[in-house]
């Protein structure tokens, strides 16, 4: 790990390489501080995020900063501390600090979003302070030179081929980060499967990101004719049936799947666990839709409730709280599946810590059987104090 970790670059390369080593946490906001600033706030819903004056006047008596307090003030913020100090209060010393390394893949044309991925696991409040986080590049696959593509058939086959590239740099990067999990850092599981890093895709490779990219490398005027031809919902339609169907339209791509459906299973078995990001509204990305990947989707809070979020993409193996949340580096409150995978990896960072022998599978069971269901949605949600429990208890029928 170390030494993957000083390799340091701010130039493009291929996935796998690093864009910063380490992330460095921020302190956590302490629970009690934050449920004395809403007590302190008549209606703390009125304030909203972007009116921070009467938090920021009260959070000062508290030790606040503005920004803080500002991002104290918002629902999420309190619904997070109050989990993290349930965790603490459940693990006591058993688990003083989570151990396994997480590793964030996302693209460089995007940085930012890194940094606030990572807020969710590590930030003011972050469920899991104090872990050792790290960002591997994706190449952009944006190429502004490529040709464009002269008919619908030429433009479906371009879209499947950088497809088709994306999951190559996908497979790369788990294949590295297979050979790094051979040496975890100290602390670490050691048995064979036993989970010893994890991974958060908040950034996928999918059809419709793909899609945009091409068209946004190609001339305007290309552009406008193809689409006055073949409206983009026709364009989207039509690539994904070429994607599934049962003879493969681009063999590349074809390849390209089969060889990162092998990357998860070896990596799953090197003891990697895998969360990705399904992506909002009809964006599905491709790593998420794996078998041995856990595929998240996004909820939100209303007067308190957690309810299904407005984006919902099919095929969600669990869903966490991904809207309205304050991240670092960013004024307005962020929203997503990009956020709610990272809440997950904090959760299966606490169960790792919690079971060093549980295996990346094992770490799946304790998230789904733990979880709840909403009204009027059958999707596992997330229930990070009863994954905890459910931690804990198996962590001490092994040892018994």
């Amino acid at each position: 790990m170390q030494a993957l970790a000083a390799r340091r670059s701010t130039t493009r390369m291929p996935y796998g390489s690093f864009w910063s080593s380490l992330f460095a946490p921020a302190p956590t906001v302490d629970a009690r501080a934050v449920a004395a600033l809403w007590e302190s706030l008549r209606s703390p819903t009125d304030v909203g995020y972007g009116d921070a004056a009467r938090a920021a006047e009260r959070g000062k008596a508290l030790g606040m900063g503005r920004r803080t307090a500002k991002a104290a003030a918002t629902p999420y913020a309190r619904a997070m501390t109050a989990t993290l100090a349930g965790i603490r209060h459940l693990v006591g010393d058993e688990a003083a600090t989570v151990t396994p390394d997480v590793h964030l893949f996302l693209p460089d044309v995007v940085p930012a979003h890194a940094r606030r991925v990572a807020s969710v696991v590590q930030g003011p409040f972050g469920v899991a302070p104090g872990a050792r986080i790290s960002h591997w590049i994706e190449a952009s696959n944006v190429e502004r030179n490529e040709a464009a593509p002269r008919s619908l058939e030429g433009f479906v086959d371009a879209v499947l081929a950088r497809l088709a590239r994306g999951l190559d740099e996908q497979r790369a990067a788990l294949g590295e980060l297979v050979a790094a999990a051979q040496t975890p850092p100290k602390g670490a599981a050691t048995g064979s499967r036993a989970t010893k890093a994890i991974v958060n895709c908040s950034f996928g490779v999918d059809v419709d990101a793909e899609i945009d990219r091409l068209l946004w490398s190609m001339p305007r005027s290309e552009v406008d004719l193809l689409l006055d031809a073949h409206p983009l919902e026709e364009l989207r339609a039509r690539v994904r049936a070429a994607r599934d169907a049962p003879i493969p339209v681009v063999p590349e791509l074809a390849r390209s799947q089969r060889s990162v459906e092998q990357a998860v299973a070896k990596a799953r078995e090197a003891g990697v666990f895998i969360v990705a990001a399904l992506g909002n509204g009809v964006r599905a990305s491709e790593l998420a839709r794996l078998a041995g990947v856990v595929g998240v989707g996004a909820t939100k809070l209303i007067d308190g409730e957690e309810v299904r979020a407005d984006s919902v993409v099919e095929g969600r193996d669990l869903q966490a709280l991904g809207e309205g949340i304050p991240c670092e580096g960013s004024d307005e409150l962020l929203g997503g599946t990009s956020f709610a995978a990272p809440l997950v990896v904090g959760v299966a960072l606490w169960c790792a810590t919690i079971d060093p022998a549980a295996t990346p599978d094992d770490i799946a069971a304790i998230l789904v059987d733990s979880s709840r269901r909403l009204e009027g949605d059958d999707a596992p949600t997330l229930n990070a104090l009863a994954a905890v429990e459910l931690a804990l208890a198996l962590a001490r029928r092994r040892t018994a």
